[in-house]
């Protein structure tokens, strides 16, 4: 996972820093935070981890009722 993001964010060059949040996945996704964070592929970035409360993003979801799942896509 480190080498993919590490990947995207050399090949793009507007990119100056990562900003990364996944959801609390209990006492696994603590090492997956840590390990991103500490990444000496993705330090050059300046990575944020932020660990995020399920039921939040899921009622921060619910706030958006009315809008469409799919994103468009951009080509490249």
């Amino acid at each position: 996972m480190e080498q993919v993001i590490s990947d995207v964010l050399e090949h793009n060059h507007q990119f100056k820093y990562a900003v990364i949040g996944m959801e609390s996945t209990g006492f696994y996704g603590v090492y997956l935070a840590n390990d991103l964070s500490a990444s000496d592929l993705l330090a050059p970035f300046s990575v944020r981890v932020y660990c995020l409360n399920p039921k939040e993003v899921r009622n921060y979801r619910k706030s958006f009722n009315d809008i469409g799942k799919n994103d468009g896509i951009i080509p490249m």
